[in-house]
Formats: C-alpha cells, structure tokens, sequence
C-alpha cells in the first residue's frame, strides 16, 4: 500500500510504472551476474555478505555506502533489433540540436529527439550521459501517440546504455500517450550524494507503453511505475537500490489507479505484464509525511486498482525479488493478477511496516492467485500473508522457511537447493524440490533466461537444466 497524494503543481505521485508486451524482450542473462556485484558491495560496506541492513537502526540524515545501488551489470546487454515502420532519427552526445537527426548529423539532446517524433518513428539514442531538464521531470515525453501498428520507439542505438539523469520527482516522464515503448535506457538517481525524492520512470495517465531491458537505478523514489494507465509492461528490467528518500512511500515496480483506457485486453487475455525483471534493495528508509511507520519499497505492487474499478488482467511472471525493504509481490485493493514462477528471497527487510505482509502478500483483494512461486522467507517474517480478501489462491508454491504451513499442492522444504542465493545465483541445483513439482496452468513458456519449460514445470523464475 503506498500512501496517497494527489498531484500539486504538476507534481505527479512518484511511484514508477511498467510497460511491454509479454515475450518481446527478455534478459537472457543470470541473476547472478545481476545482483554478485550488487550482494559484493553491500559486504565491502560492512556488512556480512547478503546481509541485510536495519534502517530502523540508521541515522537518515546521513548517506553511507550501504544503500548505494552497484555498478550496472555489464552482462545486461541491450537487444537493438527493430523495426521501425516510419523515420529513424539519432541522438549523440557529439550531436546538435540544429543538425538535422540522421545518423551522421545527430540531435544533441533526446528531449529535442523526442519532438520531431510520430506515429512509427524510432529514436536511437547514442552511448553517453544526457542530462535532461524539464522541471519536476527530467525528459517528459507527453502527448505524443503511435498507434497498436505504428509504435513509437526509443530506444538504445547500441549495446551500452545511454546514462539519463535529471528531474526533481522523476528522471523519465511519460504523461498522456500511447502506444510508446522505451528500451535499452538507464536512468541514475543521485540517492547516493543527496536525499531527491526522484523516481526512474514514471508512466501517468497512458495506455500502451513499455518499458524493457532497461536499468533504473540509485533514485530517491520508485523504479518503474505507471498512475491511471492501462495496457502497462514491464520486461526484463534490472531496478536497484530505489525507493529510499520518497516520503510518499515508492517500491521498486508499481501499477498504481490503473484505469480502464486503451481498449479491451489483449488477445491472452492480460492487459498489465511484470515478466523477467530482477528488483534488488528498493526500501523505504524516508518516513511518510505524518507518519511513524513506512508502508512500502515493495518488489513489485498493484496497488489500488480498484479506486478506478479497475477490470483488467495482471500478469506478473519469471520475476526475481532479493533482499528489498518490503513485501515480494503485494496486491493491495486490486483484482484479477495472476502472479506465476517467481523467485522471493529474503524481502522484508524493513524493522517495521505499517502492515506486516508476506512475501506473496494480498490485501483487500480479490482473484489473485499465486502459482509456481519459489518462497525463501527471513526467519523472522511470513511467507504469504492475506488479510481482508477473498478468491485468493495458492498452488503449486514451494516455501523454505518459517511463517507458512502449506495446505493443498503447496510444497514445505528444508532447503529448496538454490545455487548461491547470497551471491545472486538463483538457479536450482541438481535435485532441487522445485524441479518438475509445478502446475503448467498460466505457467510462462520459458524462464527468465528464455530456456523453455517443457513438461511439469519448475518452480521459481529458472527452470533447471535438462
């Protein structure tokens, strides 16, 4: 649950949002290269390797090395096969914004690139750091609409990812369009230096966006998050290290007052998608304006869709969620998400929410179902947690730890024979409890590493070799 502000001089909630149509990009890479680095530098800054850090017990008027988000991953390289339907324009930083876009005369800034765009065109943004400006924004894309066979593209021109800094409340702004999709960027939050408030990407009052293979990383807010959108997707993202300084209370991934715009589900029957991203050490450290406790810095939250009576579909599936603040995957007063061969591991983190939760985790809601779900819960916190809901549904879920008494298919092991967890390696060992014990029902296609799930699946977000 996130608390509620409504928007002030053009200041927009600061959650951040999700956005790509299901199976259009995955990482295909190992968490483990993903989060070693970031497990790596939590030790070297005092801590036990993957251990976690109290902020109950921390001075929040200082900064230290402990919250800092790692390097980005070298290995989450960035897919740069499209297939733009209109015309390309190109961004450099050598570039000027008089020249006249092409590739050998690039556009200097991207908020000057996005301008000249229309329905089909694409915008390649050159490696480098951009520093964009646009009050409470750092680029604003707004107003600006493609169409379901015509969308527009920005994207990453190579493999290196442009590095996207500015905004007070958030460095990417997507406001009023359609039918968007943003690939290949990073945004960085100066978290590490000062206390901004600032989220990574923010999706508001859209349909059809999507944000992919993407690293949002060391903002003061949320990760990826989307306000009174419809048709949102968010796959094969690296979040890490958000949601600190937000007194508005951010997580790391959020679908916020989704609303019934863009049209009817597509044709599987979803319309939100949270698929292969990996969210790492989002947590709330900032109190709530006028409160003692925090609410959030949650994995992954859909979060009050029933305010706008929501009656879309959330599928959230081959996601992995380690050592943040709050709860792995929370449906709060929302309906119908089916969240299915996730990873959960040692979330929870923050000394105390204002509602305790669990790692799967529904709260006033109803029709959610969790399948395939690989559980390691903190000794000291529950695995799954219900409260004031109904139609919620547990299957083939597979628990290490404490705080859960499975009932029905639900699995219970000692050990659920995970690589190296505390290094970042959550692949199954040989032998494993979650191999071949899961329900194939909603079950995606492969895992997060795009091997295919053949047979009685797996549990968790890796479907152990064959």
């Amino acid at each position: 649950m996130a608390v509620r502000r409504e928007p002030m001089s053009g200041l927009g909630r600061s959650v951040i949002g999700h956005a790509y149509p299901f199976g259009m990009v995955r990482m295909r890479t190992h968490v483990a290269v993903l989060l070693l680095a970031a497990l790596s530098f939590a030790a070297c800054a005092g801590g036990s390797k993957g251990a976690a850090y109290d902020p109950a017990s921390r001075n929040t008027s200082e900064l230290d090395s402990a919250i800092q988000a790692p390097p980005v991953p070298k290995s989450l390289s960035t897919s740069t096969t499209l297939a733009p339907t209109g015309a390309t324009y190109y961004v450099a930083s050598r570039g000027n914004d008089s020249n006249t876009g092409t590739k050998d005369e690039p556009f200097k800034t991207i908020s000057h690139g996005v301008g000249r765009l229309k329905a089909g065109d694409t915008l390649m943004i050159g490696p480098g750091e951009y520093v964009e400006d646009d009050g409470d924004a750092g680029l604003r894309i707004k107003n600006l609409n493609g169409t379901a066979a015509k969308p527009i593209t920005i994207a990453a021109g190579s493999a290196e990812k442009p590095r996207l800094t500015g905004g007070l409340w958030k460095t990417v702004a997507v406001e009023k369009s359609s039918f968007i999709v943003l690939r290949g960027l990073e945004t960085i939050g100066t978290a590490m230096t000062d206390k901004k408030p600032t989220s990574g990407i923010e999706i508001i009052d859209s349909h059809h966006v999507t944000v992919a293979d993407s690293y949002v990383h060391d903002g003061g807010g949320g990760g990826i998050g989307s306000i009174r959108s419809n048709h949102i997707s968010v796959i094969g993202n690296y979040v890490a290290g958000m949601a600190k300084w937000n007194p508005f209370q951010t997580s790391g991934i959020s679908l916020f007052d989704s609303t019934n715009i863009g049209g009817d589900a597509d044709a599987d029957g979803y319309s939100m998608r949270i698929v292969d991203n990996v969210v790492f050490g989002t947590e709330n450290i900032a109190l709530p304006n006028g409160g003692n406790t925090v609410t959030d810095g949650n994995c992954i939250i859909v979060d009050t869709g029933d305010t706008n009576r929501y009656a879309g579909r959330t599928y959230i599936a081959n996601n992995v969620c380690a050592n943040n603040g709050g709860r792995g995957i929370h449906v709060f007063k929302s309906q119908n998400v089916v969240a299915v061969n996730n990873t959960m591991y040692h979330n929870m983190q923050t000394a105390k929410l204002k509602e305790e939760g669990g790692e799967l985790s529904a709260v006033s809601a109803r029709g959610v179902i969790f399948r395939n779900n690989l559980v390691v819960a903190r000794s000291n916190r529950k695995a799954s947690f219900t409260y004031q809901s109904e139609g919620i549904t547990f299957d083939a879920n597979l628990y290490e730890g404490e705080g859960k008494a499975p009932t029905g298919t639900e699995l219970m092991a000692p050990n659920v024979g995970l690589a190296a967890p505390d290094d970042g390696n959550f692949a199954l060992l040989a032998g494993s409890p979650a191999i071949d014990v899961g329900d194939s029902d909603g079950a995606p296609a492969t895992d997060q590493e795009g091997k295919p799930r053949r047979g009685q699946p797996d549990v968790g977000a890796f479907e152990a070799a064959s």
